[in-house]
């Protein structure tokens, strides 16, 4: 009897551990994301003048059409090197 207890006790230490490490890893993870923000902020912002700069130089057409080709390519760089791996 006393063995499952302890076997009970071993399950409930391991899966507390494991929900504590699951928080920390996220909290890390949240605070290494606004430490990066944080030290990069001038440079997001200056990208993000950038871009909105040239939507209304350009026009948003140009930069929807950017973007069809950024994914037009992507999809044909993916698809060659699936064919690479199969064949």
């Amino acid at each position: 009897m006393t063995e499952w207890l302890v076997i009970l006790a071993i399950i409930i230490i391991l899966f507390i551990i494991f929900k504590l490490g699951s928080f920390l890893w996220r909290f890390l993870g949240l605070a290494m994301a606004i430490f990066l923000v944080w030290v990069f902020k001038d440079d997001i912002s200056n990208w993000f003048n950038q871009a909105v700069t040239q939507i209304n130089a350009n026009g948003i057409e140009s930069v929807l059409n950017s973007g069809v080709d950024f994914v037009k390519e992507s999809f044909t760089s993916i698809s060659n090197w699936v064919s690479n791996q199969i064949g």
